[in-house]
């Protein structure tokens, strides 16, 4: 997946980037859908997966702001609660929502540091 990432432009990577971040502010504030719960904690790996999905965007179409970008999307979780809980009534702010995300974000840095060195070793 992550060398699929070097194959697509950057200017595509980072227009895909700022439209999956509305999407997920978007989807957050729209109330929430009844689903069927597969497993436990559920909630918890929407959110890790959709934030370890804009971290793998966001330093593609960025390489090299990795570091900004993982502080800014783990500042952007936090946002995102704050707005769940000032700006609807349907949405409430979960600290372990932001923890989600950001261990999202972190699977994200992993990832690309164990390509990046996995790409150094092939060279």
């Amino acid at each position: 997946m992550l060398t699929l990432l070097h194959r697509i432009p950057r200017p595509i990577l980072r227009g895909l980037f700022v439209a999956a971040v509305l999407v997920v502010f978007a989807l957050t504030m729209m109330p929430r859908p009844e689903m069927t719960v597969v497993v436990s904690s559920q909630d918890k790996f929407e959110h890790a997966i959709a934030f370890l999905v804009l971290m793998l965007l966001g330093t593609g179409g960025w390489p090299r702001r990795v570091g900004w970008m993982a502080v800014g999307l783990s500042a952007y979780g936090l946002l995102i609660e704050v707005c769940q809980h000032t700006l609807t009534t349907n949405r409430f702010g979960d600290p372990l929502d932001w923890v989600a995300d950001s261990v999202g974000v972190a699977i994200g840095w992993l990832l690309l540091r164990r390509a990046a060195r996995g790409a150094v070793a092939s060279t």
